[in-house]
């Protein structure tokens, strides 16, 4: 290391270099004092001084360090006394203990080994360090900022020691912060659940961890408001208010908890409104004060102003409706009661005599309009707790990155599993936490398994089944029948379709029970969807309507959408796909009218696939240019880069192979960026395709690999056997049969083992036509890797096969008789040149239609099949090849 000053007195590099005044040399923080490094210079200057004297021996209050570099912490000895050389040798041997331990990865011995040394010396600076960046590395945060303190303490000049307190204040801090928020959000859910003194008592435990949080205060005194205690919950807001003078919602519920008979209710509105003066509740609530007192015209100012930035507000509708026949005498009935009663007390109060009206509101009237407001609120209510779930864990995934790049890895794993509490099906959580193990297996012994495991599956489902029976002891039917929709979902998502569809109708005859209308359409949606999974298209369509026609008469237009989906999908499996294209062509104008443009963008994808399924490619491409544009304009880069990939499948089923891998790789750099594997292996998938296609078959099995590799870290079964289906097939076209048969079988055994008895069965029938061997019976997963790692042999050829193998080729008679010439056909024959054309120029869109008009008018022209075939098989379409094959052999 030429260049670098090290210490004059131990050696080591230096950070931060100290020159000594007398001799002139450079020494490390803890050999700066001449005492301490034993400079010379002061020495013979205090020879001099006091020649009849000796130089005075001083004992440093800082012992001197030997530092020995090591990799990747320093281990620290000090220099051995004289005097304590037993000592030193027991302190030496408990580092040297846990440098072993911690090289061969076990840090908690290694930990232990060094607080045994620090007890013998408890002033070595470093030892402290390395101790804090090992409980740092564990996760003992706590234990860490203290020993970085102590270190510190010692020595005041280590920089490593001052980043570390400071790195771990501001987690402490943040961890403070986060605890606090904790009680706070199960606080929140007792309150919507209407346990409040339950929820009280977390809000208190909130305050505990941090007095200073002025919203915790605000929703405490809401909770005793709500407890019939206004005393209390003023004093909440006081406080609350305190910290935060501008805190719009302790000044809103600060004067609801005042009353409308006390004046400064209103002056507290004021100034909630002189902070924020287009804040809904502040001015909703001033205008229901001033409805109350009687002051009609201030009111509906108010609630118009509501309705200026709501205009979908409900409650101000009906409040302004009840001030405007207030302020109008009521014309058709008079005033009413409750508005008298309000100026009556107003008047009271000024001493003037009260006035009472004949004049009562008609019966009837009063009870729909309250019956309005409380279900609009109702659904108010349950909309923001949604918003509020979304809000959390949304917060607690970004908390989570965020300690993931600051290497804190135990903490954000904390954080996503707290985001997975709140919604287990949270995908983005799931990932985060998968990579987060991966990430800390060199540093813990732990199973790591993909975020859709069967493990994890069972895990959950295990939880949900605890819930149910929690639910049923409790007589909780509405939690029941939750539980068991959602159990129905996981054992679908499983393919245990019996088993879904017993809790998904037991879950129906509930809320058929407490009618239930929303919920009822939901899960007559979900028992559609599994009947299509079983392939009874008939049930699957009877319940999509049933679900639909409660969606029309409960207006709920999202759900109204979701089921028109759903039976498109039904028509799709039934290969109809106008009708399908129909459905979601209504879905997406009511779509339009909702506003959501992610699920706009959703659906013209869902449109785009059907007319590529219709061979409509032109205007496929339009669809996902659309979805496309409104993916870029939202900023969503996932849903960007999986519609450039739709654009190159759509260009790749018109031939257009160029455009399709152009669009393809812009889609693979946004991946690469995103990191989202699934849709990446997808889209490599896809340019294997294109490869195929132009007939460079080592690019495209090099693409399909690695689409393989990167299903298989995903954990994605389906993505997995699509690849080595397309691989077996791959390798079918390149002659090596064995090889393929090993692809094919694999695949077989993960197609069984996800129960998609389609795609298995189309596979069977491909290795009794193209790989001439018997296909076999239901395989397990197991087996059908040994078969395909070469564990177990393959299956003879059949005889038929070897027979035609074996069977000398016919001589060629050396007789020439005459070569059979097809009839000129006029115009017909220029259709059959531009086939051939453009299947060598790989143009083979063009190639097809020319074929296919070809056929139209010669059904029975056997060249014509042939090249058909020969193009079906370019494609990969070995079965449709087959077919055009047999019409060459009048089959």
């Amino acid at each position: 290391m030429s260049g670098v000053n090290k210490c004059s007195f131990c050696g080591i590099p230096l950070t931060l270099p100290f020159r000594c005044k007398s001799c002139q040399n450079l020494f490390c923080a803890d050999h700066r004092l001449p005492e301490v490094h034993q400079c010379k210079k002061l020495k013979e200057v205090r020879k001099t001084a006091h020649p009849e004297k000796k130089a005075l021996k001083s004992t440093p209050s800082i012992k001197p360090y030997k530092i020995v570099i090591e990799k990747p912490y320093y281990a620290v000895s000090p220099k051995p006394s004289k005097k304590s050389k037993d000592v030193m040798t027991a302190y030496d041997t408990w580092l040297m203990k846990g440098k072993e331990a911690f090289s061969k990865g076990d840090n908690e011995e290694a930990l232990r080994c060094l607080e045994k040394a620090l007890k013998i010396n408890p002033n070595n600076a470093k030892a402290w360090l390395v101790r804090a960046q090992l409980l740092d590395m564990l996760g003992r945060l706590s234990e860490a900022l203290e020993c970085y303190r102590r270190s510190l303490e010692i020595n005041p000049y280590d920089v490593e020691s001052q980043e570390g307190v400071q790195r771990l204040s501001k987690m402490s801090k943040l961890q403070q912060d986060a605890s606090a928020m904790t009680w706070k959000r199960k606080a929140e859910l007792l309150h919507r659940q209407g346990k409040l003194e339950d929820a009280l008592k977390h809000y208190e435990k909130a305050l505990e961890t941090d007095l200073t949080n002025a919203d915790a205060w605000v929703d405490k005194g809401f909770i005793l408001y709500d407890l019939l205690r206004p005393d209390e919950a003023l004093d909440c807001y006081e406080k609350a208010l305190e910290l935060d003078p501008n805190n719009v919602a302790g000044w809103t519920l600060k004067g609801i908890a005042l009353g409308s008979s006390n004046p400064e209710s209103l002056v507290c509105f004021d100034k909630a409104l002189a902070i924020d003066p287009e804040n809904h509740n502040a001015l909703y609530n001033k205008g229901v004060f001033l409805r109350e007192l009687g002051r009609f015209q201030e009111a509906i100012d108010c609630f118009n102003k509501v309705l200026r930035l709501d205009p979908q507000n409900m409650s101000a509708t009906i409040n302004k409706e009840m001030a405007m026949r207030g302020w109008k005498g009521f014309k058709s009935y008079g005033r009413s009661q409750w508005a008298l009663e309000a100026l009556a007390r107003e008047d009271s109060k000024k001493g003037m005599p009260s006035k009472k009206s004949s004049f009562k509101v008609p019966a009837g009237v009063e009870e729909k309009i309250i019956d309005a407001f409380l279900k609009k609120q109702a659904s108010e209510k349950k909309q923001e707790e949604v918003e509020q779930k979304n809000v959390e864990k949304s917060r607690l995934l970004n908390q989570a990155l965020m300690l993931k790049a600051s290497g804190n890895y135990q903490t954000a794993i904390k954080c996503c599993e707290e985001a997975l509490e709140i919604d287990p099906a949270y995908e983005a959580a799931k990932q985060t936490l998968y990579d987060l193990k991966c990430a800390t297996e060199t540093f813990f012994d732990s199973n790591i398994t993909s975020p859709d495991s069967k493990e994890n599956l069972e895990v959950t489902l295990n939880q949900l089944k605890e819930d149910l029976n929690h639910y049923r002891e409790k007589g909780d039917e509405q939690g029941e029948a939750e539980t068991l929709s959602e159990i129905g979902e996981r054992l679908h998502t499983e393919n245990d379709l019996n088993s879904a569809l017993n809790n998904l109708k037991e879950a129906l005859n509930i809320y058929k029970r407490l009618g239930d209308l929303k919920n009822q359409a939901e899960v007559l949606a979900k028992i559609g969807r599994v009947f299509l999974e079983k392939g009874d298209t008939a049930s699957a369509f009877k319940y999509q309507e049933d679900a639909l026609a409660l969606e029309k008469d409960s207006e709920n237009k999202e759900g109204e959408v979701s089921v028109l989906i759903n039976i498109g999908e039904i028509y799709e499996a039934k290969q109809d796909f106008f009708t399908a294209l129909k459905y979601n062509e209504q879905a997406l104008n009511i779509q339009k009218g909702l506003g959501d443009e992610e699920k706009m963008a959703s659906i013209l994808s869902k449109m785009g696939g059907l007319l590529m399924l219709r061979k409509q490619g032109d205007k496929a491409v339009s669809h996902f240019k659309a979805a496309l544009e409104i993916y870029q304009q939202l900023g969503n880069k996932d849903y960007e880069a999986l519609s450039l990939s739709n654009l190159g499948a759509a260009y790749l089923s018109m031939g257009n192979l160029s455009h399709a891998l152009e669009y393809l790789q812009r889609a693979l750099r946004i991946l690469r960026v995103t990191e989202n594997k699934d849709i990446e292996a997808s889209v490599v998938a896809n340019m294997g395709s294109i490869y195929k296609a132009k007939g460079n078959w080592g690019m495209a099995l090099k693409h399909y690999n690695e689409a393989l590799a990167l299903n298989r870290k995903q954990g994605n079964k389906f993505g997995e056997a699509s690849n080595l289906m397309n691989i077996g097939m791959l390798n079918t076209k390149r002659g090596e049969l064995d090889l393929a048969y090993r692809n094919v079988i694999e695949s077989i055994g993960i197609y069984d083992s996800l129960n998609r008895t389609k795609q298995s069965a189309m596979l069977r029938e491909f290795i009794k036509r193209y790989l001439f061997r018997d296909p076999p019976p239901k395989l397990d997963l197991t087996e059908s890797r040994a078969i395909a790692s070469g564990d177990k042999k393959l299956p003879a050829l059949k005889p038929e096969r070897e027979a035609s193998a074996k069977k000398p080729r016919r001589k060629k008679s050396k007789k020439r008789i005459g070569k059979k010439v097809r009839k000129k056909t006029g115009p017909q024959d220029d259709l059959l040149d531009q086939v051939k054309k453009y299947k060598a120029s790989g143009n083979y869109r063009l190639a097809f239609e020319r074929c296919e008009e070809f056929l139209r008018l010669n059904p029975t022209d056997k060249e014509a099949w042939k090249l058909l075939g020969e193009l079906y098989v370019e494609l990969g379409e070995y079965l449709k090849a087959d077919d055009c094959f047999k019409k060459t052999k009048n089959e």
